[in-house]
């Protein structure tokens, strides 16, 4: 794909794992970097577009905790949609 953002990890039970989503599943070295990869690439909310984590901030942003979402993903070359169903951010 062209555009959205990889999933590197998830939070254990959170409302993305439970819907689904694969964060990454191996790292490669860039230069002196570890990078994840292999994470599914989340490429829309609600049939709006995401490029970047603002956009998948905002998008979000407009739903409350209990809203069931669709969430568009590509995961090996394949688009898909999953529901999600948002909960409260865990309080750090």
């Amino acid at each position: 794909t062209d555009h959205g953002l990889m999933v590197a990890r998830l939070q254990p039970g959170g409302a993305a794992e439970r819907a689904g989503i694969r964060g990454a599943s191996e790292t490669m070295i860039v230069g002196n970097y570890r990078v994840p990869v292999g994470g599914d690439i989340i490429v829309g909310i609600e049939g709006r577009e995401v490029r970047s984590r603002a956009e998948l901030n905002s998008a979000v942003d407009k739903f409350k905790p209990g809203d069931r979402i669709t969430v568009a993903i590509v995961r090996g070359g394949r688009r898909m949609d999953l529901t999600l169903t948002l909960t409260e951010a865990p309080r750090r």
